[in-house]
């Protein structure tokens, strides 16, 4: 039961901060199809793996000239 207190506390401890990136990146239109703003929604989490001191890149996928895709790489 200690690690469902722990978890539990921790969720609380956190809750603005997640409730706030949830909400960004809902807000960003990136549904597929057709795929749009994927950059944004890559760059919004990759700034919050930077607020969390991961490192972090974003990479263009290649073959998708009309609408680019794109990964990250975390560690």
């Amino acid at each position: 039961m200690e690690y469902r207190h722990a978890l539990t506390t921790a969720l609380e401890h956190h809750r603005e901060e997640t409730l706030a990136f949830a909400s960004d990146l809902i807000r960003i239109p990136s549904e597929n199809p057709p795929g749009n703003r994927y950059r944004e929604c890559a760059e919004r989490i990759r700034s919050e793996l930077d607020r969390l001191g991961l490192s972090c890149q974003v990479v263009e996928a290649p073959g998708f000239a009309d609408l680019p895709r794109f990964n990250l790489l975390a560690f």
